[in-house]
């Protein structure tokens, strides 16, 4: 129990520092379909997508969730890289889907699979079900990739990437 809390606090302490980087070091705002699209890291969205984070979460160590989850989109350092390697099994599942390709799954290093993204990604997105949450960004105007955690042992664990194409 005392690790899932020093875990959670580290996530914490590392979210905390991202959010105050610069609004001027994310990238430039993305168009897809028609509409631009700020990066998920920039102030509005990320305050957006956080309170949508902390609802699917609900008891479950929200500033845990919010914070891996910051790593993830907004971390561009190492030490965002190790706080996500530190929630993730040596290999994750990594689903990959192309149009007209046909799905591949597979298990990868996580090391491969978790490269914390420095801000790009847009349009980000929150599904949660009764065991799992997982985030869906654009990372470009025709790739998706996403991100499934679960909530184990008072901590976020991460359980699986994906990676979508047109």
């Amino acid at each position: 129990m005392a690790e899932g809390r020093r875990a959670g606090l580290v996530c914490a302490l590392v979210g905390a520092a991202l959010a105050l980087t610069s609004r001027d070091a994310w990238p430039e705002s993305l168009e897809i379909g028609g509409t631009t699209h700020a990066s998920s890291c920039e102030v509005e969205a990320w305050s957006l997508l956080a309170k949508e984070l902390r609802d699917a979460a609900g008891k479950r160590d929200p500033a845990g969730l919010e914070a891996l989850v910051q790593a993830y989109l907004c971390g561009g350092d190492g030490r965002a890289a190790e706080i996500l390697l530190h929630a993730a099994p040596a290999r994750l599942v990594s689903t990959d889907e192309g149009t007209g390709e046909p799905t591949t799954r597979r298990r990868v290093p996580s090391r491969e699979a978790l490269e914390p993204r420095g801000g790009q990604a847009w349009h980000a997105t929150v599904h949660a079900d009764r065991r799992d949450v997982s985030v869906t960004f654009f990372v470009n105007e025709a790739c998706v990739r996403s991100i499934t955690l679960r909530s184990a042992k008072a901590a976020w664990r991460i359980r699986a990437v994906g990676n979508a194409c047109d």
